[in-house]
């Protein structure tokens, strides 16, 4: 299945478009349909990049739909937002996680991720940020799988870390008040 995408030396911020396969509601493969249903996920690093696949997907289905003599109707749903840290709050984060497990175990630049995080809304509301703890790795028998993975199994020795690490965070924002 090819992926979609938008001609980035006009937009940089990273986006992705993975459409689903094609449902056809034809009850044969080689009778033309009367409807399709075409589905897919959308995500994008800024609002403004969200904005641009509403509109480019709903110029796509138009305009493929306009060449085979059709009409399209396109729903697009704003589900997620994009993750957004602020910068000021990830400094904290990162400084707190130096405390916690040394400076040269904190990676402060990560590139960013386009999964859907329920996080996401809270930043949209009070300036935050998002960390990874490092819940697991290639040294666990099984490798590291996501969160959402049936495979998944969350690394009860990092407890203690992840305590600490809270710890760290309320004494740099509250100082010498925690």
């Amino acid at each position: 299945m090819p992926r979609w995408r938008v001609d980035d030396s006009l937009y940089p911020s990273p986006k992705t478009k993975n459409p689903s396969r094609p449902h056809s509601f034809a009850r044969s493969s080689n009778v033309i349909p009367s409807e399709v249903l075409v589905r897919g996920t959308a995500r994008s690093f800024s609002p403004e990049v969200r904005s641009l696949l509403e509109r480019r997907l709903a110029e796509v289905a138009a305009g493929v739909a306009q060449a085979g003599g059709c009409e399209a109707v396109s729903k697009y749903f704003r589900r997620y937002p994009p993750l957004i840290n602020a910068a000021e709050q990830t400094s904290i984060a990162v400084e707190a996680a130096a405390l916690t497990v040394g400076r040269e175990n904190v990676e402060p630049n990560t590139p960013p991720i386009a999964g859907a995080e329920d996080f996401a809304f809270m930043l949209e509301k009070k300036p935050g940020a998002y960390i990874m703890i490092g819940n697991g790795g290639d040294e666990e028998p099984r490798g590291c799988h996501h969160v959402h993975s049936p495979l998944y199994d969350f690394n009860d020795r990092i407890l203690t870390m992840g305590a600490a690490y809270w710890l760290n965070l309320v004494q740099l924002e509250l100082g010498d008040a925690a």
